[in-house]
């Protein structure tokens, strides 16, 4: 249930779906697992359990939680070369021709489907929920891809979908700020680690881990030129987080203050245990990324 990652998208409109609505349509996008010469299948499944009846919209304090599920066979591409290259070598040598590029391709496209029914396939799952009052959508993703996978097919299954990252001003340029001037908004931290980077060098990157980043020799390289791609950060005593300059976050983690909270419920009561984890998450979040976007809101 805790989040690791956040992609966060601003909707553009008011998102006023009913949970009927929004069950109804992600069901007739169910996830089915993909068939024996398909590669990939992608669908809504249950975020908060199993089996046909489970519902595949979860609802509480306001908050909307979806799960998307992608199953893809796996094909190594040096199988498929090898195979290639076989067949290649025995069909010039029965023809004693030189088997052309656009053969190849076909011979390539033959192979292929020939090897999938009998690949192995690979899932994940990406999670997310909807916050309407703030007007967010947040994925739990590591990557703006993934987000934009999700996001893509949300939108595809309800036919639309308002939503845009949020304009910005540059992240990189005021983590920068921070390190350079040791001065941070309010609740806000650094921790132990950074990636610095030199634009006008690409390739040019140190990495500080464990390490004190306001010390001098991190200033030095900051007063060199070099600009904070990554920072590690904490806000107030409930997340620690490494925010990127492109405004996403990974390695997210909630302090045990927030999850000891949940001691009291009954270990075996797992749908208590889910909502609670729930309203936890995404009631810190809210604040937290008020006050986030409130930092980097573009003047």
């Amino acid at each position: 249930m805790w989040f690791k990652n956040l992609q966060v998208y601003q909707f553009t409109e008011d998102f006023d779906a009913s949970v009927e609505r929004l069950e109804k349509e992600l069901a007739n996008a169910k996830f089915f697992p993909c068939a024996s010469i398909t590669p990939l299948s992608t669908g809504w499944v249950s975020p908060v359990g199993q089996g046909e009846d489970a519902p595949l919209v979860h609802v509480a304090n306001g908050f909307v939680l979806l799960a998307l599920k992608v199953e893809e066979k796996i094909m190594p591409a040096s199988v498929v070369r090898e195979q290639l290259a076989e067949r290649v070598k025995t069909i010039e040598a029965e023809h004693q021709r030189k088997v052309s590029a656009r053969e190849k391709n076909s011979l390539k496209d033959d192979i292929y489907s020939s090897l999938l029914p009998r690949a192995f396939t690979k899932s994940h799952e990406i999670t997310a929920y909807i916050d309407p009052q703030q007007k967010l959508l947040v994925i739990n993703a590591v990557s703006k891809v993934k987000a934009e996978n999700f996001a893509s097919f949300l939108r595809k299954t309800l036919g639309s979908l308002p939503v845009a990252f949020p304009e910005t001003a540059s992240a990189g340029y005021l983590m920068t700020q921070w390190v350079r001037t040791r001065q941070l908004p309010k609740d806000f931290h650094i921790e132990d680690s950074c990636v610095l980077w030199d634009k006008k060098n690409i390739g040019s990157m140190v990495r500080c881990t464990n390490h004190d980043i306001l010390s001098q020799n991190v200033q030095n390289f900051v007063k060199d030129g070099m600009e904070v791609a990554q920072l590690k950060l904490r806000w107030r005593d409930h997340l620690t987080f490494t925010l990127k300059e492109d405004l996403s976050i990974t390695g997210l983690k909630f302090s045990d203050a927030i999850q000891d909270s949940l001691k009291d419920i009954a270990p075996d009561d797992a749908a208590q245990t889910l909502d609670a984890s729930f309203y936890l998450m995404t009631e810190t979040l809210r604040e937290f990324l008020t006050e986030l976007l409130e930092i980097f809101k573009k003047k």
